[in-house]
């Protein structure tokens, strides 16, 4: 196998063990919970979160990562993450319908520019800290996120860009709009 599509693990909301094997140059399996991957088969620096198993509560992003891939922890019973100052990208529904997920907490030096689309939908998570780098919000990035109530933006947020739908169905009952926000 040469490389695990965009959106292979899609809708696997029962896959919790996924084996590799020994001699495969791309990918391994870390902390009996994730694969990860190298982006670049010219390097040996494993770099991206690939796939997370669905039944795992809690998973300690590596700080090496820089990566979470799209749909990475999608259907997931995780509870908790904290992602690490490393990550500089998360791909759309990454943690989509995680109906369980409360907490995330990301490095306020992440390098995260932007939330793509539906990343957050469906999740459980209640509060939520955007980075001063976070630039947009894309299209329902935490829709349906019904327990979401609170959210806040850093003082020096960059964040240019809310997407159509980002909050529906959510409960938050104020927002304080950064000033650099140009869209929504």
């Amino acid at each position: 196998m040469s490389e695990l599509q965009e959106g292979w693990c899609s809708g696997t909301s029962h896959l919790n063990n996924v084996g590799i094997v020994q001699n495969n140059k791309r990918y391994i399996n870390y902390d009996d919970k994730i694969i990860i991957g190298i982006s670049d088969i010219n390097s040996d620096e494993y770099d991206t979160l690939i796939f997370a198993q669905r039944d795992a509560k809690t998973v300690q992003i590596p700080q090496f990562i820089k990566v979470v891939s799209s749909f990475s922890f999608a259907n997931s019973i995780i509870e908790s993450v904290f992602v690490p100052a490393s990550v500089n990208y998360i791909g759309e529904c990454a943690f989509h319908s995680c109906k369980k997920l409360l907490k995330v907490e990301i490095h306020p030096d992440s390098k995260i520019q932007s939330f793509e689309a539906n990343t957050f939908y469906y999740s459980g998570i209640e509060s939520f800290f955007f980075p001063s780098q976070i630039s947009k919000i894309s299209f329902c990035a935490f829709f349906n996120s019904r327990n979401l109530h609170s959210i806040c933006f850093s003082q020096e947020s960059k964040l240019q860009e809310i997407g159509p739908n980002s909050f529906n169905n959510t409960s938050i009952v104020s927002l304080c709009i950064p000033p650099k926000v140009t869209d929504i």
